[in-house]
């Protein structure tokens, strides 16, 4: 998306959501190249995380160039 990842006005609190409109999570955080999900909000209460570069658009939420089922079966799972 951003020839700078780091320049991408991604907050936490901010919603995430896959091309499809589905909701995936929370950011809870940017950590190095990858936004760090919320566990308080993920069925299995564990964190996640996706690369930035995932990230189609940003807008008043996070949307990614993938459907959510893609996204969540390929985001790593954080313990």
């Amino acid at each position: 998306m951003a020839d700078n990842e780091q320049d991408l006005p991604i907050r936490p609190g901010m919603t995430v959501v896959g091309s499809d409109g589905a909701d995936i999570g929370t950011v809870e955080r940017i950590r190095r190249d990858q936004i760090i999900l919320s566990a308080e909000d993920s069925d299995d209460e564990l964190q996640h995380a996706i690369p930035l570069d995932w990230v189609e658009r940003v807008s008043d939420e996070v949307q990614l160039d993938r459907s959510a089922d893609e996204a969540m079966e390929e985001w790593e799972e954080l313990a």
